[in-house]
């Protein structure tokens, strides 16, 4: 009897070690693709801030441009219109 008992124990233990065994492999799994799936998040979040600055770098180029150009038009207007007023104050 106390063999049975031994026996019903001893296969209890192997079921509890095997429980064990299991559930920490598939939590050490989950874990390695958590992990995984930080790392390519972050390296997405990366990529991210690197095309937002290169935006944010395009757009400034392109105000201080067009800036220069309405800086240089209404140069053109002002002598324009120098020159149509001197025109017909000298009529």
């Amino acid at each position: 009897m106390f063999e049975e008992n031994s026996n019903e124990a001893n296969g209890e233990n192997q079921r509890c070690i095997q429980e064990f065994l299991q559930t920490y492999e598939q939590l050490d799994k989950e874990a390695k693709m958590l992990t995984v799936a930080k790392e390519d998040l972050f390296a997405i979040e990366e990529e991210l801030h690197f095309m937002l600055n290169e935006e944010l770098e395009t757009r400034r180029k392109k105000n201080l441009s067009l800036r220069r150009e309405v800086e240089e038009q209404k140069r053109k207007c002002v002598e324009l219109t120098r020159i149509l007023n001197a025109s017909v104050r000298g009529q």
